[in-house]
């Protein structure tokens, strides 16, 4: 199983907190820095800051 990229975990954690805050949950800001600050040495892991799908090939119509 591949292992999710720190930018991809980076938006899921801003995407909870804007929901829970949305349903009337209040986040406090520690949390989510603690959450960031856990993430922090997964950046520096070569392994996950691999881009999953590469470059895009391109697309060329039929003639």
């Amino acid at each position: 199983m591949k292992k999710a990229a720190p930018s991809t975990i980076d938006r899921r954690i801003t995407g909870v907190t804007v929901t829970a805050r949305r349903h009337g949950t209040e986040v406090p800001k520690q949390a989510t820095k603690a959450a960031r600050e856990a993430l922090k040495p997964m950046k520096l892991d070569p392994a996950r800051t691999v881009r999953g799908r590469g470059k895009a090939i391109a697309a060329t119509p039929r003639t």
